[in-house]
């Protein structure tokens, strides 16, 4: 066997994959059926994150109402915002 048959197979030997078919994708193997489920529970579990996060913020921001009212006071106290307050 030459050199360039040699290289023309793989390392168990079996010729390399027809052109137009990825390495990976066998038809009925593990990647055909677990490549769905988990392309869905990584847009899933993104989605949830993003919604986690945003509603982790509001409620650290907005709901805890001491918190909210000391940062109010805080931005009425500046007296950049009193003068713009008073031009309204």
């Amino acid at each position: 066997m030459g050199p360039q048959a040699r290289a023309a197979r793989s390392r168990s030997g079996a010729p390399p994959a027809a052109a137009g078919r990825p390495f990976g994708r066998r038809r009925g193997g593990p990647a055909g059926w677990m490549l769905r489920p988990m392309r869905i529970l990584a847009v899933v579990g993104s989605v949830l994150l993003a919604l986690g996060l945003l509603a982790g913020a509001a409620n650290r921001e907005i709901l805890d109402g001491a918190r909210f009212a000391r940062h109010v006071d805080a931005v009425r106290m500046d007296p950049a915002v009193d003068q713009l307050n008073g031009v309204a």
